[in-house]
């Protein structure tokens, strides 16, 4: 084994056996000290030591082996004093403090204290004064010093309420975060749903409740993907109010727009769902699906127009009728990567021009699947 290797696998014994065998703790570290060639090594060596000792100090005095557990720990105190400031070190020279105080080494307890105290003083560690207080207690309650005791007493009582304090403060900040947290979190809430809905009226078309340009758009994003993702076919559709400017012209612009939200309504109602719809701008409207058959793109068109008819809009001003009617084109295509709602909509109002150019007031569906059912 190689020399770094050695040392690790001392290193490994050392730590498996910490606290469950202080004996072979000791005797690890031992031989460590006596074949160790850098100072790392010794460091590591000379800090487990002073901890083995620490344990077997603890064991002796809970035996009652007081003479042995004093000299235990006279040894760890010899090999830790760098170490002190670590915060185990720290508590373990604490632990054997209160074994020599035990054991009747009071004079040599003094001396140690004196040097956790500079300790604790520079760390400004209220948890390490308090312990450090609670042992001069106990030494001048065996010594009978009741004026050293009483001032120990009183500093024991200031530090735990500067403790105290201390805790307080932790758990009001702690309250004050989670409120904040909370409060946050509301805030965000509102704000979301602001959003949400900024964004449901920035797709609805104010006249007449349907989707508009944008919100139509956002559809084809998510229907398109899915459709893509299935292999499904797309049918997109367009429609306009036949003669709609010499409507307007005659009845006015009001009962344009109520023509138009009359138009929309049955537009939704015919639909029922099967079809996404929207007012695209002025009097032309869209609709789209996936997965449709060209027959049942035919019975939704047909349905419309006659829906339309039924609702009876009088015109009396337009050529050949005295009511509303429509003109609709529609394309029924395969779904294929980069297919753009523009392009399709290009389709589609060509079939259208060409339903008016026959005369207005019917409707075409341009079947350009691959395979044609």
């Amino acid at each position: 084994m190689t020399g770094k290797a050695i040392r690790t696998e001392g290193m490994r014994k050392i730590l498996d056996v910490r606290r469950e065998d202080p004996e072979m703790e000791k005797e690890l570290c031992m031989q460590m000290l006596s074949t160790c060639e850098d100072r790392y090594m010794e460091a590591f060596g000379r800090t487990y030591l002073g901890d083995s000792y620490h344990a077997l100090g603890q064991i002796d005095h809970a035996l009652t082996e007081y003479d042995r557990a004093y000299e235990m720990c006279v040894k760890a105190v010899r090999l830790g004093g760098q170490n002190w400031q670590d915060v185990e070190v720290f508590d373990d020279y604490l632990d054997i403090t209160e074994v020599m105080v035990n054991t009747g080494h009071i004079n040599e307890v003094k001396t140690l204290l004196h040097d956790l105290e500079e300790i604790a003083e520079q760390t400004d560690l209220n948890d390490r004064r308090l312990k450090i207080c609670r042992i001069r207690i106990q030494i001048y309650q065996k010594t009978g010093e009741k004026d050293r005791l009483n001032e120990q007493l009183q500093k024991y009582y200031r530090i735990k309420k500067a403790i105290s304090s201390e805790k307080n403060k932790i758990i009001i900040s702690a309250i004050n975060n989670r409120c904040r947290l909370e409060e946050e979190r509301k805030q965000n809430r509102l704000l979301n749903e602001d959003n949400r809905k900024l964004v449901r009226e920035s797709e609805i078309d104010e006249l007449t409740g349907i989707y508009n340009r944008f919100g139509f758009k956002r559809r084809y994003d998510k229907l398109y993907r899915y459709a893509l993702k299935n292999h499904y076919s797309y049918c997109v559709g367009i429609f306009d109010i036949d003669y709609f400017k010499q409507y307007n012209d005659s009845y006015g612009h009001l009962k344009g727009d109520d023509c138009l939200k009359c138009i929309a309504r049955i537009l939704r109602q015919t639909s029922d769902g099967d079809f996404c719809v929207a007012r695209y701008g002025g009097d032309e409207f869209v609709f789209m699906a996936y997965d449709r058959a060209e027959n049942e793109i035919r019975d939704f068109v047909c349905r419309l127009i006659e829906n339309i008819q039924q609702e009876n809009i009088r015109f009396e001003a337009r050529p050949e009728a005295d009511h509303v009617t429509i003109s609709v084109g529609a394309v029924l295509q395969d779904t294929v990567s980069g297919m753009e709602l523009t392009e399709m909509l290009e389709k589609a109002d060509k079939v259208l021009y060409e339903v008016k150019q026959a005369g207005k007031n019917g409707y075409k569906i341009c079947n350009l699947l691959s395979q044609k059912a």
